[in-house]
């Protein structure tokens, strides 16, 4: 595009964005005016203030041209020419509201997460980064990253085998709430997820959504933290954003819509100096996927920050554990690969395990469903769990044979009152 070849151009659109405001009716409303005055005002004024609002419509439209041929846009990002069901065409306006003259003033921005300049840029055109300040964390966080979770929306939320998947994430939210000692705990999860999780969690573990948990301080404290999946929009949802915001259609990935992101090969950097290689999403156009690292990697890290790692010292140790497979810019301390919980995470929380198939059909009829199901759980192994003291123990009648219990005293004082009220007369040897 030729700035010389539009000149014209330009010169009518300024012509009609002048006559559109000489044009435009003039309103006498004023602060002292009462509510019934402003009432009666607007009633006897509401054709003019619709001319009013017309005119501004259509002044931002010619004012959207201009800036194309200005800024040599060959397709607009905030101008959408569409045809409705009665096959009216008309044009819509997606855009963004700028920073007024008077608010216009020397400003130092600090944040965690502070956009690109690219982004910035366009509400402040002369965005300067004067620091780019990273604060180690001390050692007493440790920082866990837990690949190949079944996390994602399809698997998490709306998949075919969501229902396995919600139960495994719960069984290793509980099972690294034991493994902590059962300190405060907080879990930052998609939205749905975080309300499955209502009431299925014991005292202690708080839970929070991506989107909604920036500035939060009251998690300070906490132990432990768990970060599950991850804010990914879709391509064209970044694609809307970025052309909003630059006011140019961007390269997009697909002109359907249904293709995802392509994929590139990222690496977890751990604390040894090495790496773990993992595929992730990548927009081919720079300012796109400047947007969706803002919404995805800069809201974990966002995430991160709400249980303050950076104030912790050897009296307030902290671990983090995350749950998805994003490369943020950070230092891990440990890479992990995801294992399935134990079923027998589920009564562990409650403080017992045992390992007679027999038994844990009778009590949890409802988790070990059948014999086959107690035997894999069996095979696996109980897990070793802080807190948990092994019993044997014989339930009444000839020939039965001792069994083994891991019971934590903290939670089933009298192992043997609670095997009796559940399996009969039993035998305990302490």
């Amino acid at each position: 595009m030729s700035y010389a070849r539009y000149a014209g151009d330009l010169r009518s659109l300024n012509e009609l964005i002048r006559l559109q405001w000489e044009s435009m009716p003039k309103v006498e409303m004023h602060p002292s005016m009462s509510a019934r005055q402003l009432k009666a005002y607007l009633k006897k004024h509401s054709m003019a203030l619709k001319r009013i609002a017309y005119r501004q419509v259509v002044i931002t439209v010619l004012e959207e041209l201009r800036d194309m041929i200005l800024h040599e846009i060959p397709v607009s990002g905030r101008l959408q020419l569409v045809t409705d069901c009665d096959g009216v065409r008309s044009i819509e306006r997606r855009g963004i509201s700028t920073i007024k003259n008077q608010f216009q003033r020397p400003s130092l921005l600090i944040d965690a997460t502070l956009p690109s300049l690219d982004i910035l840029r366009v509400s402040h055109p002369r965005a300067e980064l004067k620091a780019d300040i990273d604060v180690a964390l001390p050692d007493c966080v440790t920082v866990r990253q837990i690949t190949g979770t079944p996390t994602s929306k399809t698997k998490l939320v709306s998949g075919e085998h969501v229902a396995k998947h919600q139960e495994d994430v719960l069984r290793f939210i509980l099972q690294r709430f034991i493994e902590t000692g059962r300190q405060k705990t907080l879990v930052i999860a998609p939205l749905d997820y975080e309300e499955w999780l209502t009431g299925k969690l014991p005292n202690g573990i708080a839970t929070a959504h991506h989107n909604a948990i920036a500035g939060l301080d009251e998690f300070r404290d906490v132990r432990l933290e768990i970060l599950i999946g991850r804010p990914q929009p879709g391509p064209q949802s970044v694609e809307t954003i970025a052309a909003t915001l630059s006011g140019a259609m961007p390269e997009c990935v697909d002109g359907d819509g249904f293709n995802w992101y392509p994929q590139k090969r990222r690496g977890i950097r751990l604390r040894d100096g090495s790496g773990v290689a993992v595929i992730g999403d990548e927009h081919p156009d720079p300012l796109c996927e400047a947007v969706r690292q803002q919404i995805c990697e800069a809201e974990l890290v966002q995430a991160i920050g709400r249980a303050r790692g950076v104030n912790r010292d050897a009296s307030s140790p902290l671990d983090i554990d995350l749950l998805f497979d994003v490369v943020l810019p950070i230092t891990i301390d440990d890479q992990d690969i995801w294992q399935r919980p134990s079923l027998f995470i589920s009564t562990a929380i409650d403080g017992v395990m045992l390992t007679s198939k027999a038994d844990l059909m009778k009590i949890w009829p409802h988790l070990f469903t059948d014999k086959n199901v107690a035997d894999r759980a069996i095979a696996k192994g109980v897990p070793a769990l802080p807190g948990f003291e092994l019993i044997s123990y014989r339930p009444a009648g000839a020939k039965m044979k001792w069994r083994i219990g891991h019971f934590d005293r903290s939670l089933i004082p009298d192992p043997a009152a609670w095997l009796s009220e559940r399996l009969g007369p039993v035998q305990v040897n302490r």
